[in-house]
């Protein structure tokens, strides 16, 4: 059976969501730009692209089959 990414991490996402709305109505966040917020959630290092670099990406996520 494949499934497709966006199935994959639905529930992680979905859990996100719903932590985060206990902290901050989604609908404030529109105040902020996909960047900005992406900063304030991820920190500083997402302006200059060094989060995403291999050597982050490997050493955080774990792929599984199930």
């Amino acid at each position: 059976m494949s499934v497709s990414l966006v199935e994959a991490v639905a529930p992680q996402v979905n859990a996100f969501r719903s932590a985060f709305k206990e902290l901050l109505p989604l609908e404030t966040c529109r105040i902020w730009s996909e960047q900005e917020l992406s900063c304030i959630i991820m920190g500083a290092s997402v302006m200059d692209d060094s989060f995403w670099n291999l050597e982050h990406l490997s050493a955080n996520i774990k792929a599984r089959l199930e």
